[in-house]
């Protein structure tokens, strides 16, 4: 019933309240022909690396003076910009006159997994550094699907999907997906996904969207998904089992490049 203009304004390192929060909200929004603004800047409930650049502090206090300058104060003649601006994991901006972004052709990959072991925390997701306690790192043990090195810039946009094919037996009720940038070893934005899972011994197959994730990929490089045990983000203590993974496919929403533009602040 909301029909107020709306400005969202969402972090990419928010564990807590994930890009998809303001994601499901802009979709209700915009169906319902409510104008609205979508903004993804690097913080939230989480630590961004550029943490002393005052960038996305510049951006989010001009788009708000001038969303409440058209729609409170009702200047007409306030240019609100673009519908959509977002940052990526090099502290990029990019802005698209839409929301969503329109599509290209996503990046799959697929493999056919393997066992994991189910242990609460040992070699799990986090913390990062030993400092970001509910954040997502590198695991040591995880089940590896690596895309293919992508041919020209590409820019990975959206919640990524996850396909699994798995039996098993234990205790545990998820497992977790994350996605590492192969690049740096960082998991991007810090996210990690819960991925529920029922281990009776028998097989089950389950396709998922992962956490939100703006990500830009230069030639030549690739993302890892991680399939880990564990993570100190979710209540993990009684994860106890073994998963055997017979088939993953993971399927990467990317910009269409001609649609997006990158800007300055």
């Amino acid at each position: 019933k909301i029909t107020a203009p709306t400005l969202l304004i969402q972090g990419t390192v928010d564990t807590l309240f994930s890009l998809q929060e303001a994601d499901t909200t802009a979709a209700t929004l915009i169906a319902n022909g409510v104008p609205t603004k979508v903004i993804w800047f690097c913080g939230g409930h989480g630590l961004c690396g550029n943490l002393f650049d005052p960038t996305d502090g510049v951006l989010i206090q001009r788009a708000t003076l001038a969303w409440l300058d058209r729609y409170v104060n009702g200047n007409t003649a306030t240019v609100t910009g673009p519908q959509f601006e977002f940052v990526d994991q090099r502290w990029q901006y990019y802005a698209s006159d839409r929301y969503p972004i329109t599509a290209d052709s996503p990046v799959v990959a697929t493999g056919s997994g393997g066992q994991l072991p189910l242990i609460p925390f040992l070699w799990g997701s986090g913390p990062l550094l030993g400092v970001l306690p509910f954040a997502a790192s590198r695991a040591y043990n995880a089940l590896n699907l690596t895309t293919a090195p992508v041919e020209t810039t590409t820019h990975v946009v959206g919640a990524p999907q996850l396909t699994m094919s798995y039996s098993g037996t234990g205790i545990a009720r998820h497992v977790y997906a994350q996605l590492v940038d192969d690049s740096t070893g960082h998991v991007l934005g810090h996210q990690i996904t819960p991925i529920p899972v029922t281990l009776d011994g028998q097989p089950h197959e389950i396709t998922i969207a992962l956490e939100p994730v703006a990500h830009t990929l230069r030639p030549g490089q690739t993302v890892t998904l991680q399939l880990v045990a564990s993570s100190t983000t979710y209540a993990t203590l009684t994860s106890f089992g073994s998963v055997q993974v017979t088939g993953m496919r993971l399927s990467l929403p990317t910009a269409d490049p001609t649609t997006i533009r990158p800007i300055a602040i």
